[in-house]
């Protein structure tokens, strides 16, 4: 550590003090090609160094230097092909026309840490979702943005799921969503402290959350489709996504965008086996507004600049939960209402539909964030000193199943004579500031930074109440929440070097910090007040114990409190040899120390060959690792899980007690320490550019993750361990009705293909953009005669199907689409344009824990025959039109429908999994949310 610090201290002098007096000066203009218009903010720098500028409002640039002619300049613009340029007279004026072309001749920095290229140059895929995606995409959150706009990447809002209703998990090619790196500016962003424990896509892990970052912040975003741990460290398994801010001076915008559904549209969904009086006629709801500004402002004569955004947004929920026809109050008991009465009552104090008693869908969120985008010249050799940082706060409102009266032990009724609908508040607040200097020393790039982030996460549980004590009860209390904080120290070099055939160096160093916290709740939310609640039943009082905790999410309590730290630092090394223009061969290692589990050492080898002036090949092998997360060694709690009754196959709730990897309850059932997984990636691919109009890439991988960390089922106390030991001899002395701990327990490997297209047409009148782009993947658990193979220690042995259950394999194998098709054609014609969108959602599959065996299989009442509760869920195309329209060169106004043919997934068509009409739709898996048409329109004030 001494060490570490002492080299980036004398680097940090030797940028700052490398003070130099610029010998030449280099001007010109930066225009469109097709119209002549200015580009304000295109970027230009002297190629393998930090020294550059901005065009200004005219497109106008100058360029001062210490260096002296000749020498290359790289010239850039959002939405444009880059081109190069050879500097060889200084007083000659230097204009450039860009062109309006494909993403993929867009330069991009993600997948090398030297030399930067375009997608069709590089060795690894990357997509570039650039200005012109997020100006037409309908969503306004990053996660759903992505969702219809890069097919690798897989997100949607989850429903009854505690915390993960606020945070979406998100993930590339079909893996985890711990398994991707994100990366804001080139540096690592920090995890969310929610850990996700609940019964979604993603169980177990631990995600970054996307949407603390205002969408209205960005420039670009970069998807690296390939694994990157040699380069960027832990996590970039799957790929990276690289979030490139705005940079742009003297420039400013203002959006506003609002929308609703429409799920009736068309007769609403489509129940198949579901009776239509299960289906109500859902509320036009799911109303939302956002409001965003930016303003970029220049410094130091537009040498540097200041970019300042702020987003506003409220997003009302949504509800597409069935008809309830289950049972509300006990039998004989004297204040129970009528159905008619009791469903009235619901609706009103609710807002439900008919008989509807639960909210399944988007949940009601508030977001707001503030976003800045930073850089100051130090001197005119390129050293500059920049900056980043983000405050958002997010508060959010998810609902639980209801409580009926019913369920006795959960209800006070003199609280609460007909059952609640309790409610989750959270309150969500993400901050992260960066700092760094950048500059030349000699030949060399030098680049030192500190970023500090972290995530705040608190439960706020309201209209509930915490039976044990009765009528003493609160109606709401604090439950606790998670804390989770980062502070990552960089420092990086780069040059190249021209010997035969340039060369292209890069090294570096990086010290991290992790601190994770859990925060116990107020003691109504989880103590066992010991109260019986008197209920009167045929006229008599009966007393029922009440359930400790507060109902729906029973708050953390003083033993479940921690505040772990660790610390890991790691150096890298990355060489390109570009022994021609043709040949281009990447090598890259990374050596990695953490304090509380050792070392690792990843590598990557990379070439791309250009076969002609069109086509190309390239590939790439890797190894890389994922550190378990401190959420994952650490996390502990008693919690209320819903699990399906193995008569019934309704929802019950259960005690369960997760037990952190370093307990002594782990170590008694025979549980490891976790150690991290480990990867081999490979992949290869066809690029081409068959003109300056068309291109695609055509890339297939294959990803091969040893020991998966997972989050194990349930053991419940009757259950027979090897050897005759009971888990009730671990458990009950803990006073659990269950446990369940994290372990390495699967391998897996994913393979797949990706295909990307892009043409431009240019008509007599306005212009036509083609993009065609598939992910095809599927990952398998690996298997021994057909049967997965999952780790156990030997007190579990044959207690697999326990540890790790069919379901659990499911979530892994096929609760994530195997294939997703998004098409896309924008018409552009002067200051109208009109985009046309449709997104292939490919089939998901349910698998029921219980249903292995038919001998276990349910009568289905929607079909009078004995049917397993597996469920394919069949491929949808949800399609997108929007058009909009440039009043002036400073207002545009949009119109569009997400989702215009209403389409949602199929529903359940076994009666067992729709739970007494409350599930429709599956809350287990889900390909892209169940909203349906979703009318909007924006208006943009430029300046």
């Amino acid at each position: 550590m001494k060490l570490f610090l002492s080299i980036t201290m004398t680097a940090l002098f030797m940028l700052v003090g490398h003070w130099t007096v610029a010998q030449t000066t280099i001007t010109g203009n930066v225009s469109d090609g097709d119209n002549g218009d200015p580009l304000i903010g295109a970027s230009i720098i002297i190629r393998g160094t930090y020294i550059g500028t901005l065009t200004d409002e005219n497109g106008n640039f100058e360029l001062s230097t210490s260096k002296t002619p000749p020498f290359s300049i790289e010239i850039s613009y959002t939405g444009y092909g880059a081109k190069e340029i050879q500097v060889v007279n200084a007083s000659d004026a230097i204009n450039v026309l860009l062109s309006a072309g494909l993403n993929m001749n867009e330069v991009t920095v993600v997948g090398s840490r030297v030399r930067q290229r375009t997608n069709l140059d590089k060795a690894v895929p990357v997509d570039l979702i650039g200005q012109k995606q997020l100006r037409h995409s309908a969503q306004a959150d990053v996660t759903q943005i992505l969702q219809y706009t890069a097919p690798s990447f897989h997100s949607t809002p989850q429903t009854i799921s505690d915390g993960t209703d606020h945070i979406d998990p998100a993930a590339l090619r079909g893996l985890g969503p711990d398994q991707t790196l994100v990366l804001v500016n080139g540096k690592r962003r920090h995890t969310s402290s929610l850990l996700n424990v609940n019964g979604t896509v993603g169980r177990g892990t631990v995600g970054t959350d996307l949407n603390a970052i205002p969408a209205a912040a960005i420039d670009r975003i970069e998807v690296l489709r390939d694994g990157a741990a040699a380069q960027y460290g832990s996590d970039a398994i799957a790929g990276v996504i690289n979030i490139i801010l705005k940079d742009k001076p003297n420039t400013g915008s203002i959006n506003f965008q609002t929308g609703v559904t429409r799920p009736n549209a068309f007769g609403g969904p489509d129940g198949g086996n579901v009776p239509d009086d299960l289906i109500p006629e859902f509320a036009n709801d799911g109303g939302m507004y956002q409001i965003s500004g930016n303003l970029g402002l220049g410094l130091m004569k537009d040498k540097g600049f200041l970019n300042v955004t702020f987003s506003h947004s409220d997003r009302s929920s949504t509800n597409r939960s069935g008809n309830y026809t289950g049972s509300i109050y006990p039998e004989g008991y004297d204040d129970a209402r009528s159905d008619e009465e009791f469903f009235s009552i619901v609706r009103k104090e609710n807002g439900f539909v008919e008989n509807q008693v639960m909210e399944i869908g988007n949940s009601a969120i508030k977001n707001s964030g503030v976003f800045l985008n930073a850089s100051l010249p130090l001197n005119d050799n390129g050293t500059e000193l920049y900056a980043n940082a983000g405050l958002n706060f997010r508060k959010g409102v998810a609902r639980g199943f209801y409580r009926f009266p019913a369920a006795q032990a959960r209800v006070v009724p003199q609280l609460y004579r007909d059952g609640f609908s309790p409610q989750i508040h959270s309150d969500v607040f993400d901050r992260s500031f960066v700092i760094g200097v950048r500059g030349n020393i000699g030949a060399w790039k030098a680049d030192l930074s500190q970023v500090i982030g972290g995530n705040q996460f608190d439960f706020d549980i309201k209209n509930s109440n915490n039976a044990s004590l009765g009528t003493a009860s609160p109606t709401e209390a604090y439950a606790g929440g998670f804390s989770y904080g980062q502070m990552t120290t960089n420092f990086d070099m780069s040059r190249e070097v021209k010997a035969n055939f340039p060369i292209s160096i890069a090294f570096g160093a990086e010290f991290r910090n992790e601190n994770y916290q859990i925060k116990a709740g107020e003691e109504a939310s989880y103590v066992a007040g010991g109260a019986m609640n008197e209920w009167l039943i045929n006229g008599q009082p009966e007393l029922v114990a009440g359930a400790a905790g507060i109902q729906v999410f029973p708050g953390f309590q003083p033993q479940n409190e921690l505040d772990k730290n660790r610390t890991n630092i790691g150096v890298y090394s990355e060489f390109d040899f570009e022994f021609t223009e043709s040949f281009l061969v990447s090598v890259a290692g990374r050596y990695e120390n953490y304090s509380d589990f050792g070392s690792n050492l990843s590598g990557k080898l990379a070439t791309r060959v250009r076969l002609n002036d069109q086509f190309g090949l390239r590939g790439s092998v890797s190894s890389g690792f994922r550190a378990p997360s401190l959420h994952q060694i650490y996390f502990n709690n008693l919690s209320t899980q819903f699990v399906p009754d193995p008569v019934t196959g309704d929802q019950i709730p259960v005690q369960v007690g997760t037990f952190n990897n370093d307990s002594e309850v782990a170590r008694a059932f025979g549980i490891d320490p976790l150690k991290p997984e480990t990867s081999v990636n490979y992949s290869v691919g066809l690029t081409g550019r068959v003109n300056d109009n068309f291109a695609f890439t055509i890339d297939g991988y294959l990803i091969d993750i040893q020991d998966r960390i997972v989050i194990s089922g349930r053991f419940s106390p009757g259950e027979e361990l090897a050897g005759g030991v009971l888990a009730g001899d671990i458990l009950t002395p803990l006073g659990a009705g269950a446990a369940q701990f994290f372990t390495n327990a699967v391998s897996t490997q994913t393979k797949g293909l990706d295909i990307v297209g892009s043409y431009r047409s240019v008509l007599e009148k306005g212009t036509l953009n083609f993009t065609l782009a598939c992910n095809f993947t599927e990952t398998e658990v690996d298997k021994k005669n057909g049967v997965p193979v999952i780790k156990t220690s030997d007190l579990l042995e044959g207690k697999e199907n326990v540890l790790f259950n069919r379901e659990e394999v499911s979530r892994i194998e096929v609760a994530q689409p195997k294939s997703k098709i998004a098409f896309s054609v924008l018409y552009e014609m002067g200051k109208f344009s009109a985009l046309l969108r449709a997104t292939r959602f490919g089939e998901i599959t349910y698998i029921h824990p219980g249903d292995g065996s038919s001998d276990s299989w349910k009568v289905n009442d929607f079909t009078g025959k004995t049917e397993t509760r597996d469920q394919v869920f069949s491929p949808k195309i949800v399609p997108d039109v929007e058009f909009a329209y440039d009043f002036t060169k400073m207002i545009r106004w949009t119109l569009g429908i997400h989702n215009f043919t209403n389409t949602f997934p199929d529903m359940h068509q076994h009666s067992a999994n729709v739970s007494s009409g409350r599930f429709l739709f599956s809350r287990r898996v889900q390909q892209f949310g169940v909203r349906g048409m979703f009318i909007y329109t924006k208006v943009g004030l430029s300046f």
